[in-house]
């Protein structure tokens, strides 16, 4: 607790568990995920974001 009052929160991380695949296909994934991605931004206490 003492840590994150000096250094503040951890930063927020968006982890892609898709294997190899294009740009165009990366792009549509975060397009889909959009609002999710909106709410886990939102949310001061999710620090992790998967996509798979």
């Amino acid at each position: 607790m003492r840590r994150s009052l000096l250094r503040g929160r951890p930063p927020k991380v968006i982890q892609l568990r898709i294997g190899n695949c294009s740009t165009m296909h990366i792009y549509d994934l975060f397009i889909r995920e959009e609002s999710a991605i909106k709410k886990f931004l939102n949310n001061p206490n999710e620090a992790l974001f998967i996509i798979t």
